[in-house]
């Protein structure tokens, strides 16, 4: 549902229809790709220009660039809420800088709350590895604009 090249799923439907989106992504007959955070809900990252890293940026200007870097997909994976690093280096900084709601908007916070995206995430990997997921016949219709209804 993510890639390092768009925006994250959680930032494009919002945090309320992330379960939605990942009971179609898992459920659904065919590959699941998963970008890493997509579990936890991570959001994208506006890091400033300055705050980034790369080869691109260190031969344009500030000015050549559009307000923010593409990187914003692509911050540190959330593991913790200690540290201004999330958990993910021991160094003081990290190549981008973490999103700012590695506070609470990591894998240690949201492991133990049971209706979590992390444990949702987790039943759905556990339920699609059912026959009836990985053989079953399957009927998609529509109830309205809105509602999906998918029948295995």
């Amino acid at each position: 549902l993510s890639t390092d090249k768009h925006p994250r799923i959680s930032t494009r439907v919002g945090p309320s229809r992330l379960p939605g989106y990942m009971v179609l992504s898992m459920l659904l007959p065919g590959q699941v790709y998963s970008y890493y955070g997509d579990e936890i809900g991570m959001t994208d990252s506006k890091a400033p220009w300055n705050d980034t890293q790369s080869d691109t940026q260190a031969r344009l200007t500030a000015d050549s660039l559009v307000e923010y870097s593409r990187n914003a997909p692509r911050t540190p994976m959330q593991w913790n809420g200690a540290t201004n690093t999330a958990g993910f280096s021991t160094n003081e900084t990290t190549y981008l800088p973490v999103n700012e709601n590695y506070d609470y908007q990591n894998v240690e916070s949201l492991i133990d709350e049971p209706s979590s995206t992390l444990n949702t995430y987790k039943k759905l990997v556990k339920l699609r590895k059912e026959p009836v997921f990985q053989f079953g016949h399957l009927n998609i219709g529509t109830l309205n604009n809105d509602t999906v209804l998918v029948i295995k």
